[in-house]
């Protein structure tokens, strides 16, 4: 039995013209025309082609640098202490060689007042501006330990366990001497044994053998 051929119809000439009009428009689309449409037959094996994968961007010499602390500007030797959720601008920090000045003026008005709201507002602010510095020379250590001295004799135990967080880490920096060691050793025992107020003679007692 012979193979089925199908059989070819004639184009008649209103079909020629039609696909002679749908040529000329995707002629002048930029497209070609159906009849022309067919792809290439690839080689066996061969790989369909893609797109170049997209390049992957490097990191651009102008990224930001790693935090820096602050640095500030203030030369104002009394300050008081800001209670702001923003970070500080550095017109409202005191620099490190404007504390060291600032330290010994606010003890010695402290001397004069006796006020211990006026001292402990001061050494607060000068806490404020050596944290946000991060400032751990010896002024940071002179700050936090003669805050706590006077926390202590004033019976103020917020301030003196912030004061004692503090020294903490500066212990931990390797920033205290074996004096200010010991010194801050005798100062956490009296507050951790101490259920009522805060014994000065106690203290003085214990850290009598760190002179």
């Amino acid at each position: 039995r012979a193979p089925y051929t199908p059989m070819k119809v004639p184009l008649t000439a209103h079909e020629r013209s039609a696909r002679a009009e749908r040529a000329m428009r995707f002629a002048a689309a930029g497209a070609p025309p159906a009849s022309a449409a067919a792809t290439k037959k690839r080689a066996p094996g061969q790989q369909p082609r893609r797109g170049k994968p997209a390049k992957k961007k490097r990191p651009s010499a102008r990224a930001p640098a790693a935090h820096q602390s602050l640095v500030g500007t203030s030369g104002a030797l009394e300050k008081e202490y800001l209670r702001v959720t923003r970070p500080l601008r550095p017109e409202e920090v005191r620099p490190e060689h404007v504390l060291r000045q600032a330290l010994p003026f606010v003890l010695g008005k402290y001397k004069e007042n006796r006020s211990y709201e006026y001292i402990c507002e001061q050494l607060k602010s000068i806490r404020q501006d050596i944290t946000v510095q991060n400032i751990q020379s010896d002024i940071a250590v002179q700050a936090y330990a003669r805050h706590c001295t006077l926390a202590m004799k004033h019976r103020d135990r917020a301030e003196l366990t912030q004061c004692l967080s503090g020294l903490e880490q500066l212990r931990v920096a390797q920033r205290l001497g074996p004096r200010e060691e010991c010194s801050l050793a005798a100062i956490r025992a009296i507050a951790a044994h101490c259920g009522g107020p805060i014994s000065v003679a106690g203290c003085a007692a214990r850290t009598a053998s760190c002179r």
